[in-house]
């Protein structure tokens, strides 16, 4: 019985690589020399593959294109509402890989950190131990930086506040000042 996906050596090793060729691009290190061995050791790995795992790993490229800010959602001539509905039955049969393929035509989720969220989830469900964390930290950096931004809204209302405050107080200090020179 030949081994599939976690189970087969190749399929892992293949998925480490281009989770480091992603990082790698995300680099802009695109045609350096650091990039050539990656791509020597994945050609290393492909006839080891069958047809699912390299669909699969092929989702997974497309996917980890979002981690440069680069994802190109798939063309389809569904709804938005036919894409939940479908992405719904899959969700109920387990089939996270159809959930997954519905995530890339981007009618399912709108905000990135939901999504990448939703994809270390579901990568998570099939093994996928590093990309999943691949796309928490993702997610986990935009929720850090949604909060930085509302701190800094935050204290830029405090900062108004304090300045409206300042400016009342004198205003109220200097009434008594501003009504003796009217009488």
């Amino acid at each position: 019985m030949r081994l599939q996906f976690a189970d087969n050596p190749a399929y892992n090793k293949y998925e480490t690589l281009l989770i480091q060729l992603h990082k790698l691009l995300a680099e802009g290190k695109n045609d350096t020399p650091e990039v050539d061995p990656v791509h020597d050791e994945m050609d290393e790995c492909e006839p080891y593959l069958d047809s699912a795992e390299i669909q699969r790993l092929k989702g997974l490229s497309a996917d980890l294109y979002m981690l440069q800010e680069k994802e190109r959602f798939a063309k389809t001539n569904y709804s938005s509402e036919q894409i939940k509905e479908q992405c719904a039955e899959a969700s109920q049969k387990e089939d996270w890989e159809t959930v997954l393929a519905l995530l890339r035509t981007g009618k399912v989720v709108s905000s990135p950190p939901e999504l990448a969220d939703l994809r270390a989830r579901l990568y998570s469900q099939l093994g996928h131990t590093e990309a999943s964390r691949q796309f928490r930290l993702y997610a986990d950096k935009y929720d850090i930086q949604n909060a930085i931004a509302e701190y800094a809204s935050i204290d830029t209302q405090t900062r108004e506040r304090k300045s409206i405050s300042a400016r009342v107080v004198d205003a109220l200090k200097n009434k008594p000042k501003a009504l003796e020179a009217v009488k």
